[in-house]
């Protein structure tokens, strides 16, 4: 055929030419799946942020320069400490719960399982104990 080449397969450390892929974090990998799979998940989060007066407070603070030890804001979406924050709308958390438990990509995997899965990409204030009181309540279960 013309081509001369050898694939070699290089283990983790030595593997120093990473893709694209690895190089995003899980927040941000998430807000690119959310915006392609279901693309009122991420304005819902977004519109959760007008529900929450310190939210919007924090919001605008951050939009105009000032900095914040824990929380970001970029390309128009907030994070805490890299993890997509999601306010207090208890429909939309429910929702979200749903979609890291119940679900295929959850699979009843239990309250750390899905606490880790959640708890990775987004942040909300008590998200631990919503987590174990909706795995608790979950008939499959």
């Amino acid at each position: 055929m013309g081509y001369d080449y050898e694939i070699i397969y290089k283990q983790g450390k030595e593997n120093v030419v990473a893709d694209g892929l690895s190089r995003i974090n899980g927040a941000q990998l998430l807000n690119m799946t959310l915006s392609t799979l279901h693309s009122d998940l991420l304005a819902d989060i977004k519109n959760s942020w007008t529900q929450d007066t310190y939210l919007q407070q924090l919001i605008q603070s951050l939009s105009s320069g000032q900095q914040h030890s824990k929380y970001s804001w970029q390309q128009g979406i907030l994070y805490r400490k890299g993890k997509i924050v999601v306010g207090h709308v208890p429909t939309l958390r429910e929702h979200l719960m749903k979609l890291f438990h119940d679900s295929a990509l959850g699979g009843h995997s239990g309250v750390e399982v899905t606490k880790k899965r959640l708890a990775g990409l987004l942040y909300w204030k008590g998200l631990s104990k919503d987590v174990r009181n909706y795995v608790r309540g979950c008939v499959v279960c």
